[in-house]
């Protein structure tokens, strides 16, 4: 993939000279010139930007300056996401298609054209058939998006539709005043926060492409107070003996797969999108000579081996080791009724914000089961058998700590019970109040020793 510089090729002080767009790689040197237009003087090579210093003047002004400014950040984005397009399908780049696209960024009387709702329903269209790609991985590898993520998209297309009702909204029209008309749109519908956040994140996401493809120069969403709302949400996990009691519960007129598929995801503490497509080509066996799955996780793209304790190589030996099929929503549905018969039925107390309300509530633990609760309940029951963290995060792919420690769903109590029997809580003493005593740890919880996870 070249790189993009962004360059002028005149040193005449005073004088207005055009910007070019460099392009420069192992098998490509070329430049393209743009409409940009700068004085030397005020031109940062290095940084390949307008030098901070600026003063007003009668052929250039700040206003002009500003705008030119937030043109070359978006005319180079724009270039390097379309080439990065380019080259992920293996097309040729060259001078005539960066000076095409040069063209097409500064058209904008033809570009303003296309409404923002028709933007939105193109760049929908181009994330679900593989034209529009992305790069949300720490390899930076461009991929197309996952079905779930096109199936939020259309989510939120059908309730901007509903918001808009017959207004033609344009890129201009997005304001605070109308970020605030969203959001009680949805409070009215009794939303909770992260929905709501989820719809802004995406509006602000199409925004800013297409900014990127120069079809406005609207920055309102930029604002700090155009905010993606977000609460932190209660969670659960399964302890081991819940599992367990999963495990060993006979079926009868439930779908067994539904059971096993959740169970799968628990013992490999990996997301539905990877646990349910686990097959014998993932399979392989450590230097130890313990079996093990290696896969790539569909979301992040980090490889992850796992090691196949007893329960998961009794159950992926059912299915000729596929894991056995069954639709998310499926599993969502049934995995509930299957664990309020294995008795995983505690009241969690909870409390939800919905239309900007404050409710707490009391719910039975199998309700709250879901997918999810299995890559949490695998990382959890990990962590509380000593697993190092480091350790645990070469399984489940977390990247870094603090996003890994938002799975680990350990209460006060259960941190308190871990720590009583920590050595700082238990040393001997020899001398309390002027008399000899001995303090000695009880026996029973000697086990609890190991504390090389923290």
């Amino acid at each position: 993939m070249p790189s993009i510089k962004l360059e002028i090729r005149s040193n005449q002080p005073g004088k207005l000279v055009p910007v070019y767009v460099h392009i420069s790689g192992s098998d490509v040197h070329f430049r393209a010139k743009t409409e940009f237009l700068v004085k030397p003087e005020f031109w940062s090579e290095s940084k390949q930007e307008l030098k901070p210093m600026f003063f007003e003047q009668e052929d250039y002004s700040i206003a002009q300056r500003n705008e030119v400014e937030q043109g070359l950040k978006d005319i180079k984005s724009y270039i390097d996401r379309e080439l990065s397009l380019l080259h992920a399908k293996g097309k040729p780049i060259n001078r005539e298609c960066v000076a095409e696209l040069i063209r097409k960024f500064h058209c904008k009387e033809s570009a303003n054209e296309e409404t923002l709702t028709h933007y939105i329903k193109r760049y929908i269209k181009e994330i679900e058939n593989g034209d529009r790609l992305h790069d949300h991985n720490k390899y930076h590898v461009l991929k197309r998006y996952d079905e779930g993520t096109v199936k939020s998209y259309k989510g939120f297309e059908f309730q901007w539709n509903e918001f808009r009702k017959k207004r033609k909204l344009n890129f201009n029209d997005i304001t605070l005043d109308l970020y605030l008309e969203f959001v009680k749109f949805f409070i009215k519908k009794n939303y909770s926060p992260n929905t709501i956040g989820r719809h802004i994140k995406h509006l602000k996401s199409i925004l800013r492409a297409a900014r990127e493809e120069g079809l406005h120069s609207n920055t309102a969403f930029e604002n700090k107070d155009f905010r993606v709302t977000r609460m932190p949400v209660q969670n659960i996990y399964l302890t081991e003996d819940e599992i367990r009691r999963m495990f060993d519960l006979p079926l009868e007129g439930f779908d067994e797969k539904v059971r096993d598929l959740f169970l799968i995801g628990c013992y490999t503490a990996q997301r539905f999108s990877d646990y349910k497509r686990i097959n014998p080509d993932m399979l392989g066996t450590l230097p130890n000579g313990t079996r093990s799955i290696e896969l790539i996780q569909k979301k992040t793209g980090t490889k992850v081996v796992i090691p196949i304790r007893p329960e998961l190589d009794y159950l992926l030996k059912k299915y000729n080791y596929h894991s056995p099929k069954a639709s998310e929503q499926k599993v969502n549905d049934h995995i509930k009724e299957i664990a309020r018969v294995a008795k995983i039925a505690d009241p969690v107390a909870i409390e939800k914000t919905r239309g900007g309300l404050r409710k707490s509530e009391t719910q039975s633990k199998c309700d709250l089961i879901m997918t999810h609760t299995a890559r949490r309940s695998g990382c959890t029951n990990m962590f509380k058998a000593g697993i190092p963290t480091i350790e645990i995060m070469k399984i489940s792919g977390h990247q870094t700590e603090k996003e890994f420690l938002k799975y680990i769903l350990i209460d006060e109590e259960e941190t308190a019970e871990r720590l009583s029997v920590h050595p700082y809580f238990n040393q001997p003493v020899e001398r309390l109040n002027g008399k000899q005593v001995e303090l000695k740890l009880p026996s029973e919880l000697h086990h609890l020793l190991d504390f090389s996870s923290n």
